[in-house]
């Protein structure tokens, strides 16, 4: 008989660096409730067009919230695994 043992460790730390949160509006923004009903008045001063534009009728407005910054992700993870067995033959039972 031979018994065997095995452990490993493993330390993974990492940062992702992503883009600011968009902030989208219209019927294309896919599951964000709400995006879609907004309207956008004539008078509005980011409207060009000078007249009420209804949130049934825009496709897809967005801007990134460069405010806010960069969005910033760190994940640092430990993995531990043991494992013990047995390896050849017994007679016990036989």
């Amino acid at each position: 008989m031979e018994l065997n043992t095995e452990f490993l460790f493993n330390r993974r730390e990492s940062k992702s660096l992503l883009a600011p949160e968009p902030l989208l509006f219209g019927f294309f923004t896919g599951n964000r409730p709400g995006t879609s009903i907004i309207d956008i008045g004539g008078d509005n001063p980011f409207n060009p067009y000078g007249v009420d534009i209804p949130g049934g009728y825009i496709g897809l407005v967005g801007r990134r919230l460069t405010e806010a910054g960069n969005r910033i992700f760190r994940n640092n993870v430990d993995n531990y695994h043991f494992s013990i067995g047995l390896d050849g033959y017994s007679e016990v039972g036989s």
